[in-house]
């Protein structure tokens, strides 16, 4: 990947990610833990194109930050820590890997942490991410598969809130209360662990066979690029704020027809967050297909 600079941020920080790019090493395995719960489409394209891609070095400044916290938890980690080790298995002919941050013992129990520099946002739902329980699950099938001798007791992200405001934490109690804040994740069964690892394995097995053969990629599902629905939302003439968004236009309609003729619909579409941020965008088919619906938020900058 190669790292343009037109925000004019230091130099340092532009080589310091191209280094942390050259010194990742998964092993040498079949897929990574985080390759696998991401969609074969971006995982095969990333790959083919890697070299190709030109991103903004300010955008991947968090993630370098985030590698920061690693040297962080070196200096804390306790006599009863393990911290950054990679572990490796095989299931199904495949070989993975994972890199645990923390690995804390209590006896013959382990509570697994990771941690994850990321928005309040992400914070913020009824149920915590879908990919954060995915990695942390297969991390705990690994734990257990290379020491048989623990039983894993708890899974935990330990969320840095890069946009935390103290301010918004004074006014409202459900915001989050502090710039750190620990998740508790569920933590599945053994049977239920394997089951989806072989299943996301299979996936990029057929994935990668068919590109090889050059057939068409599987396309990236509309929860996998984080779609968001298409709203209608209801204006009284000369108001700037919706009166009501509603789910669909039907609905919007019926309440124009209720509130009279001085109101009107405005239609938002829908959108696929995750190509925004997608650096493989210039070689997927299905981007190019969505991109000429008007259907991607913003500009990539690739």
């Amino acid at each position: 990947m190669r790292y343009t600079n037109s925000a004019g941020i230091p130099e340092t920080i532009r080589r310091a990610l191209i280094k942390r790019n050259d010194q990742y090493n998964a092993g040498k395995v079949d897929t990574s833990v985080t390759q696998l719960i991401q969609p074969p489409q971006i995982t095969l394209l990333r790959k083919q194109h890697f070299r190709e891609m030109i991103k903004e070095a300010h955008e991947d400044f968090w993630a370098l930050l985030g590698s920061g916290v690693h040297s962080i938890l070196e200096l804390g980690a306790s006599e009863n820590m393990i911290v950054e080790e990679r572990l490796f298995a095989t299931v199904d002919g495949w070989r993975i890997s994972g890199a645990l941050d923390v690995q804390e013992f209590f006896g013959d129990e382990v509570d697994i942490s990771d941690y994850k520099t990321t928005s309040v946002y992400s914070v913020n739902g009824d149920e915590p991410k879908k990919e954060w329980v995915e990695q942390l699950n297969i991390y705990a099938f690994l734990l257990e598969l290379n020491k048989p001798q623990f039983r894993v007791r708890s899974l935990n992200i330990i969320a840095i809130l890069r946009d935390w405001s103290g301010a918004k934490a004074k006014a409202d109690p459900l915001y989050p209360q502090f710039p750190i804040m620990p998740v508790v994740l569920p933590l599945w069964s053994k049977k239920k662990q394997l089951s989806f690892i072989r299943e996301r394995i299979a996936h990029h097995r057929d994935a990668r066979f068919a590109h090889e053969m050059g057939d068409t990629l599987p396309e990236c599902t509309p929860e996998e690029r984080w779609e968001k629905d298409s709203k209608w939302a209801v204006f009284k003439d000369g108001n700037k704020r919706a009166l009501k968004v509603c789910s669909t236009e039907e609905e919007a309609l019926d309440l124009v027809k209720e509130k009279g003729d001085n109101h009107y619909v405005e239609h938002r579409p829908g959108s696929s967050v995750r190509c925004q941020y997608c650096g493989c965008n210039p070689w997927c088919e299905q981007y190019k297909r969505i991109a000429s619906d008007g259907n991607v938020e913003g500009d990539t900058g690739v």
